[in-house]
């Protein structure tokens, strides 16, 4: 306190004098034991370390096996309704099937022709067309004119060659 003027000039402040004492504000110091603060020590903080690292690894591995998990799911549900598919479809196949043997029976096509009013043809021919006859114009066009006076005189020549010769009708 040696420091400290006795007065405080310039104010109306008291007179500060020597007998006055920090201890008498208000203020004391009761000496006594403290807590000891101790820090953590280092192997404490390194077991507290790894075992948040293990934490953290376990929750990852388990959201990963969870996606994993809803994927396989969502797979299994995905080939059941491809395997469904499968099965109906293969259903209406055997459907179709069944209908197509029965539309294509030559004797229901006879019964069905002969009930609209079709009939068989008293006789039938056939034309061998094993030649080309086709025939092309100058421009290299195929002509529908040719072709058909094509075919007409390789029937005549089909005929002629089934007809009985003269030589062989005399005798």
């Amino acid at each position: 306190m040696a420091q400290r003027p006795a007065y405080n000039f310039g104010s109306t402040a008291r007179k500060l004098t020597q007998e006055q004492r920090p201890g008498a504000h208000g203020l004391e110091v009761v000496p006594g034991g403290a807590r000891d603060e101790r820090a953590a020590s280092s192997g404490a903080v390194l077991f507290a370390r790894v075992l948040v690292i293990f934490i953290v690894a376990f929750a990852l591995i388990g959201c990963v096996r969870i996606s994993l998990s809803s994927a396989t799911v969502a797979a299994a549900l995905e080939a059941n309704a491809i395997a469904d598919q499968i099965d109906e479809a293969r259903d209406a196949g055997s459907q179709l099937e069944v209908t197509q043997s029965s539309l294509a029976n030559p004797t229901r096509i006879k019964r069905d022709a002969v009930a609209i009013g079709m009939h068989s043809p008293a006789t039938s021919s056939f034309i061998d067309i094993s030649g080309d006859i086709v025939v092309k114009d100058a421009d290299g066009r195929l002509s529908l004119s040719g072709s058909v006076a094509a075919a007409a005189a390789s029937l005549s020549d089909a005929k002629d060659a089934d007809a009985p010769t003269d030589a062989s009708a005399k005798e």
